[in-house]
C-alpha cells in the first residue's frame, strides 16, 4: 500500500507541474505580448523595421519575393515578411498591431515546433520546460532578435520542424515515448515505408525552401545534423570494431541517421546553389561568402563560450547593488544550474534511450561547430549562438528529470528529483525576474543602433511630411513608427542627396536608387552619424535657413524641394 501511495503521490506531483508549467508558458508569452505593446517605440530599430517594410511592400506588389527591394545577406524566402503581407492587408495602418499579431503566430509556432521536435525524443516534460521559457523576454538579445524583432524566428521554427522530422525517420517512422524510448505509435510493415518516405520528401522540401534563402540554416541546423551523423557511423564502426557491446544499441541508428541527415543537407546545399548562382541575378542581395577567418586563439573560444550563457537573462551595466544587480545573482545561479546540468547529463549519458544520445551528441556537435566558427570569424555578434539556446535549455530540462528520486542512495541527483517541482519553481523565478529586468531595460549595449532619435521621431509623427533622407539607422525606423506615412530614403551621405549613387543599396526599395523624390521632404542628421553643427563635419549644418527641428540628439532640415536643396548647397560653395 506504501508503494501505491508513493506513485500516487508521484503522479500527482507530475500533473500540478505539468499544469505549472503550461501557465508559466502562457503567462511568459502574455508578458512578451505586453513589453512588445508598451516598449515597440523604444526598441524599434532599422534593422528590425525593414522586414516590416518588406512585408508592407510585398503586401502592394504581391508574390513571395520582390525585385523592388534591397535584401541583405540573406534573400529571405520563407522569412517573416510573408506573415506581415496578410497582416497588412488587416491592419495596413498600424504596425503595432502588426508586430503583436506576428508575435502571437510566431510564439505558437516556436512552442508547438519546439515540442514536436522533444516529443519526438520522448522529452515532453524537459520540452514542456524548455518550450515555457522560450516564451518568456529572458534576455535582451532574445528579445531584440527572437521575439520582439523576430529575425530569428523563422530559423528556429524551420531547425525545430526539421530535427523533428529526423529524429523520428530515424526511429523508423515513430515517436520516442516519454517513458521507456519505446515506439509511441504503432507504425509497421508498408504503412511504415509510407511514413518514412514522407518524412524524408519533407526533409527534402524544408532544407532545399531553406537553402534558396541563404546559408544560414545550412550552418546552424543541417551542416552540424549531416556531422553529427558522420560521428556516429565512425564510432558505431570503432564500436564493432572494439567488440562494445554496451554501445552496440546506439550504433543500430547509425546507418538511418546518415541517410536522414544526408537528405536535408544535400538538398539544403542545391538550394543554396540555386541562390548563389541563379537568385543572384535577380534579386538584390549580398554574398555571405565574402567572409574571412581570423587567427586561432583559446582565449577567444572561452570568451566566445561564456557569451553563450550570458544570453541566459544576464543583464550588462546595471547597479552591482541594484534591484537589477540582484537579479543577476539570481540569473547566476541558473548559469551554474545550466552548466552543471550539462556536465551531469553528459557525463550519465550512457543510462539515457539511443534517440536521446542522438540527440546529445548533436547538441554537442553543433556547440562544437558553434563555437569554433565565432571565435575564428571575423565577424563576431553574441547572438549568434540564440539558435543553440533552445538545446541547452532541453539539457535543463533532462538534468532536472533524469535525477531519481526513487533511490535507496541519498545523492544530489536523488533530492533534485524528490524537490524538482521546487527546482522548476526556482528555475522559472529566475526567467520571470530577468525577464522583468529586461522589461526596464530591454536595448541590448550595441554600437549600431541609434535609440537617442526618438524625441524627433516623435516630433515627426506630428508633422505633416511625407518624405525623408537619412542614414542607415536613421531612416527604416521613422517609417516604422509613423506607420508608413513618411516613405524614407536611405543615403550614405547628407550632403549629395540629389545624387542618386548616395542612396544606400541596403534594405530599401530599389526604386530610390532610381528617381528621387517630388515634393517637399526633410533631411534627419543624427549625433550617432555626425558632429551636429559642425560644417566641417557635414556641409549640411551651414543651411540654417532650413533648419525646424534640433537637439542633442538630431537636426531635422526641411526643403520644399530638390531644386530647393540643391540652391542651398551651392550657395554654401
Amino acid at each position: 500500500m506504501s508503494e501505491v501511495k508513493v506513485v500516487d503521490n508521484r503522479n500527482d506531483r507530475d500533473k500540478k507541474l505539468n499544469i505549472f508549467m503550461w501557465a508559466f508558458m502562457v503567462l511568459g508569452a502574455l508578458f512578451t505580448l505586453f513589453l512588445i505593446w508598451k516598449k515597440d517605440f523604444y526598441m524599434e530599430n532599422s534593422d528590425i523595421a525593414s522586414d516590416m517594410i518588406l512585408g508592407k511592400l510585398l503586401s502592394q506588389e504581391g508574390g513571395i519575393l520582390s525585385k523592388n527591394w534591397f535584401y541583405s545577406t540573406e534573400l529571405h524566402v520563407v522569412h517573416t515578411q510573408l506573415l506581415y503581407k496578410l497582416l497588412f492587408h488587416i491592419w495596413p495602418d498600424n504596425w503595432l498591431m502588426v508586430r503583436l499579431a506576428a508575435a502571437v503566430v510566431f510564439l505558437i509556432l516556436i512552442v508547438a515546433s519546439f515540442l514536436f521536435m522533444t516529443r519526438a525524443l520522448g522529452l515532453e516534460k524537459e520540452g514542456l520546460l524548455a518550450a515555457s521559457i522560450l516564451t518568456w523576454p529572458f534576455g535582451q538579445w532574445y528579445v531584440r532578435i527572437v521575439t520582439f524583432g523576430q529575425s530569428y524566428v523563422t530559423y528556429f521554427i524551420i531547425a525545430f520542424v526539421s530535427m523533428g522530422l529526423f529524429f523520428r525517420a530515424v526511429q523508423g517512422g515513430k515517436a520516442a515515448s516519454a517513458k521507456n524510448g519505446d515506439s509511441a505509435s504503432d507504425c509497421t510493415g508498408g504503412n511504415n515505408i509510407v511514413v518514412l518516405g514522407i518524412y524524408g520528401i519533407l526533409l527534402a522540401l524544408i532544407s532545399f525552401v531553406a537553402g534558396l534563402g541563404g546559408v544560414r540554416l545550412l550552418m546552424i541546423c543541417y551542416a552540424p545534423l549531416f556531422a553529427t551523423s558522420l560521428v556516429v557511423v565512425l564510432f558505431a564502426h570503432f564500436a564493432k570494431f572494439a567488440g562494445w557491446n554496451g554501445a552496440k544499441e546506439f550504433g543500430t541508428s547509425a546507418k538511418a541517421a546518415f541517410i536522414y541527415a544526408l537528405i536535408p543537407f544535400a538538398f539544403s546545399c542545391i538550394g543554396l546553389g540555386i541562390n548563389r548562382k541563379v537568385l543572384c541575378n535577380k534579386y538584390h542581395f549580398q554574398d555571405q561568402f565574402r567572409e574571412t577567418w581570423r587567427d586561432f586563439s583559446f582565449s577567444r573560444i572561452l570568451d566566445t563560450l561564456s557569451d553563450s550563457l550570458t544570453l541566459f537573462g544576464w543583464h550588462a551595466e546595471v547597479g552591482f547593488v541594484s534591484w537589477q544587480g540582484l537579479i543577476n545573482c539570481l540569473n547566476f545561479l541558473l548559469i551554474v544550474g545550466i552548466v552543471v546540468s550539462i556536465i551531469y547529463v553528459y557525463k550519465k549519458f550512457w543510462r539515457f534511450q539511443p534517440i536521446v544520445q542522438l540527440f546529445l551528441v548533436y547538441a554537442g556537435v553543433l556547440t562544437l561547430i558553434t563555437t569554433v566558427v565565432l571565435s575564428c570569424s571575423n565577424k563576431y555578434y553574441s547572438y549568434y549562438w540564440l539558435p543553440v539556446i533552445p538545446y541547452f535549455l532541453v539539457i535543463l530540462g533532462l538534468g532536472v528529470f533524469s535525477a531519481d528520486d526513487n533511490r535507496t542512495h541519498k545523492s544530489v541527483a536523488a533530492y533534485i528529483g524528490n524537490y524538482r517541482n521546487v527546482v522548476c519553481g526556482l528555475i522559472a523565478a529566475a526567467i520571470a525576474l530577468a525577464s522583468v529586468s529586461v522589461y526596464a531595460d530591454p536595448n541590448p549595449q550595441d554600437q549600431y543602433q541609434d535609440y537617442a532619435i526618438v524625441d524627433a521621431i516623435e516630433w515627426l509623427k506630428n508633422s505633416d511630411y511625407e518624405q525623408g533622407f537619412g542614414m542607415f539607422w536613421s531612416s527604416n525606423v521613422i517609417m516604422a513608427l509613423t506607420n508608413g506615412r513618411i516613405e524614407m530614403r536611405t543615403i550614405m551621405d547628407v550632403d549629395h542627396i540629389d545624387d542618386l549613387g548616395s542612396e544606400y543599396p541596403w534594405l530599401q526599395e530599389v526604386r530610390h536608387t532610381e528617381e528621387l523624390p517630388e515634393g517637399k521632404f526633410f533631411v534627419i542628421v543624427s549625433a550617432r552619424d555626425y558632429d551636429l553643427g559642425n560644417q566641417g563635419s557635414a556641409m549640411i549644418f551651414g543651411m540654417s535657413d532650413h533648419l525646424v527641428y534640433g537637439n542633442d540628439s538630431a537636426y531635422i532640415y526641411s526643403f520644399e524641394s530638390m531644386d530647393d536643396y540643391v540652391n542651398a548647397r551651392n550657395a554654401l560653395w
